[in-house]
């Protein structure tokens, strides 16, 4: 239902973060649609996986196959869904695929590549943008007296669900998810160990000397 307030939060949200633009109109079913297939939207899948497989194919030669050739699926998967007719459930049974390899990545990127300099940049990026967009789901859907619906959604997408309800055994209130979600150093999707992570990586980097 368009009009229920959860739904609205959810498409502006994909607004406020570029996912589509902000002038577009239509159904929550096409917003989210066009978050996955255009190529217009500066932080749509379609772009964002594009140019991971830009940054990838500049530097082929210092990646395994097996990383770039992730990279690359993950990239056409989201560049061939605008030219599909694909029904709702089939659109997010795609997302399902795409996630699947985009965490094959992540073990590989974990547990096969060379911990040098190149390795604490890509993880540093990664590390940023979890910060940045957990931080942002916590602005949209934690606070300013949330709904249960909206705190379930915030924990959702902050992939904190399980956490919480072994740690709380009660329904999502704001106080706890903000806390699960934003300091809580223990929960790797929080903002707080995002910041433990840069930290180390910035502490591991070469030093500059005054002259540069």
């Amino acid at each position: 239902d368009a009009d229920q307030p959860i739904v609205r939060a959810l498409t502006d949200h994909l607004r406020f973060i570029g996912a589509i633009d902000l002038e577009r109109k239509g159904t929550p079913v096409e917003l989210v649609a066009a978050a996955l297939s255009d190529p217009a939207s500066l932080s749509g899948l379609p772009a964002l996986t594009g140019a991971a497989r830009a940054a990838g194919s500049a530097i082929r030669d210092r990646l395994a196959p097996d990383a770039f050739r992730a990279v690359t699926e993950i990239a056409v998967l989201f560049e061939s869904i605008g030219r599909r007719r694909l029904t709702p459930a089939q659109m997010l049974d795609e997302v399902n695929h795409g996630l699947r390899r985009i965490a094959a990545f992540a073990g590989l990127a974990a547990e096969n590549m060379n911990r040098a300099m190149g390795w604490r940049f890509l993880d540093l990026g990664r590390r940023i943008e979890r910060a940045l967009a957990t931080a942002a789901v916590v602005r949209r859907f934690a606070l300013d007296a949330p709904s249960t619906e909206a705190l379930d959604l915030a924990l959702e997408a902050g992939d904190s669900q399980i956490t919480y309800r072994w740690r709380y055994v009660m329904r999502p209130v704001p106080l706890p998810v903000i806390d699960l979600l934003m300091l809580d150093d223990a929960n790797p999707r929080s903002v707080a160990f995002q910041t433990a992570r840069i930290v180390e990586h910035l502490e591991a980097l070469p030093a500059t000397r005054l002259d540069g």
